[in-house]
């Protein structure tokens, strides 16, 4: 795409640029100028994302906003949740961190000072389900840094395998988290 503006314009700007400009600026149905600009070999990434793998037609038609909604409304009903209790505790003065950081603690140190401050029961469930969802994410990210370790970043097939298992798991941890909250 770079060579054909240069010879249609005669100005020179590198593949990188291009794609830097495209990515920040192109909304809507136009991302699909992205999607089919990442169809050349040159532009593929270790790992594709939804829009790659959808393809410019589905795209420039909103096609991969549909797909990844869900997805992504675990995620923020999670992190609202999580943002609300948090306002909540300061408001209150609720102290909710374990004061030795002990993680296995922390829970029933939560769980005694939200009672203490008169919050409700549904609020303490929440958080709770917030704990361990993030201990599990935690035991997640450590996981896949372990894996991640011996393979090499050249070999793609082996990272994209790895990113898509990490983040199908991520998934279902929040989706599972989101619907207990």
């Amino acid at each position: 795409m770079a060579k054909n503006l240069y010879e249609a314009i005669g100005y020179d700007m590198t593949p990188e640029s291009l794609r830097y400009i495209f990515n920040a600026y192109l909304m809507g149905p136009l991302q699909g100028i992205m999607s089919a600009m990442e169809a050349d070999n040159f532009y593929k990434p270790a790992y594709e994302s939804n829009r790659s793998a959808m393809g410019p037609g589905v795209t420039a038609i909103g096609g991969s906003i549909l797909y990844s909604a869900p997805q992504n409304i675990a995620q923020m009903l999670f992190s609202s949740t999580k943002r609300k209790l948090e306002d909540e505790f300061l408001r209150r003065g609720v102290k909710v961190s374990h004061p030795d950081n002990k993680s296995d603690e922390k829970i029933s140190f939560a769980t005694r000072n939200m009672r203490n401050a008169g919050m409700t029961e549904e609020q303490i469930s929440q958080y709770k389900t917030i704990l361990e969802a993030e201990a599990e994410l935690n035991k997640l990210d450590n996981e896949f840094r372990k894996k991640r370790g011996p393979v090499k970043w050249t070999d793609e097939a082996a990272m994209k395998r790895l990113s898509e298992e990490y983040v199908q798991k991520r998934q279902k941890i929040l989706a599972d988290a989101a619907r207990k909250i």
